[in-house]
């Protein structure tokens, strides 16, 4: 067979290059959004999710997902778990290589708030049950105040370890009724606030006189029978008595003004 070879033309197509930028946000307790750059020349992208940093293993629906955009919401997960993700882009040449992985965890559950215990005239000791969830690394927060509705926050305790189920509370009034909450953080942000606690009263407060010293100087008196131990903050509590004990003279040294009731 003689004669010319016939022309062979066409378009050559090369693969995109992985996207870029792949990140999680609006992040909560059973989901998320993945978000990339848009990629030149792509048709669609594939998405992975996976508890495993090495993709072993996948979470349900998210196993080369199909996606037509650049972002794409993940639901149905667990509170406080670790996630992996990572993302190819697709054109008529095939799938590209995949991006860089970014993980997060989901938002903690809130914690079940308990009953508060072990009150004295100074502390009080909140309580709670830890939330279900994953095994991220989280840790508690737990806020007290004297409004039933947390209208103010009298004090917050941040960094409470994770293996604590329960925070003391101290340098209160006493004779004072107290609410407290709790929230679990870990490094996507906060959980919800528990629900507000009972109502938990410190007790009313007695106080000793040292054997010498001015009876109108705070540091003079002291939880302790013979004046020691914890000194009152002022004379002007609720709820406070006052026992002069072990003494040849009064000592008070001009005009003594006590205020409060009880």
């Amino acid at each position: 067979w003689r004669g010319s070879s016939p022309a062979i033309t066409g378009n050559t197509i090369t693969l995109t290059s992985a996207p870029a930028n792949v990140s999680i946000g609006s992040i909560s307790s059973t989901g998320f959004t993945v978000s990339w750059d848009a990629t030149t020349g792509a048709a669609s992208y594939r998405l992975d999710v996976s508890t495993a940093s090495d993709f072993s293993s996948f979470v349900s629906g998210f196993n080369n997902l199909t996606v037509s955009g650049t972002s794409q919401a993940v639901s149905s997960l667990t509170a406080n778990t670790l996630y992996y993700v990572r993302v190819r882009a697709v054109n008529a040449s095939g799938t590209s290589a995949n991006s860089s992985t970014a993980s997060a965890p989901t938002l903690p559950s809130a914690p079940t708030v308990g009953t508060g215990s072990g009150a004295t005239s100074e502390a009080i000791t909140a309580n709670w049950t830890a939330p279900s969830g994953g095994a991220a690394t989280f840790t508690y927060e737990a806020a007290i105040s004297i409004s039933s509705t947390f209208a103010s926050t009298l004090s917050t305790q941040s960094n409470i370890s994770s293996s604590s189920t329960s925070f003391q509370f101290t340098g209160l009034t006493p004779n004072t009724t107290y609410y407290f909450r709790v929230r679990a953080v870990n490094a996507s942000g906060n959980s919800a606030w528990s629900s507000i606690s009972a109502a938990i009263a410190t007790t009313s407060a007695t106080y000793y006189s040292k054997s010498t010293g001015f009876l109108n100087d705070v540091n003079t008196w002291g939880t302790n029978t013979d004046g020691s131990g914890s000194s009152p903050a002022n004379f002007s509590a609720n709820g406070a008595s006052y026992n002069i004990r072990n003494r040849t003279a009064a000592n008070l040294n001009g005009d003594w003004t006590v205020s409060g009731s009880g």
